[in-house]
């Protein structure tokens, strides 16, 4: 079923304001000296491998190759 432009004009403007409070929640952290940590653990985050994670979650048993 395609979405609506309704829809697709509610998402749109539901996020129009996060790039300006991304950069007041920056400026914070610089003026604070915690952006530096930040930017690392977020890198740490993003680059973490979750597979292992989501394999021990899932319900049926993942194929494993012989």
């Amino acid at each position: 079923m395609p979405v609506s432009e309704n829809v697709i004009d509610y998402a749109l403007n539901d996020v129009i304001y996060l790039p300006a409070l991304k950069d007041v929640i920056l400026a914070k952290l610089y003026t604070k000296k915690l952006l530096e940590p930040f930017l690392l653990k977020n890198l740490q985050i993003q680059n973490k491998d979750y597979t292992i994670i989501f394999l021990l979650t899932m319900d049926t048993p993942f194929p494993h190759a012989s």
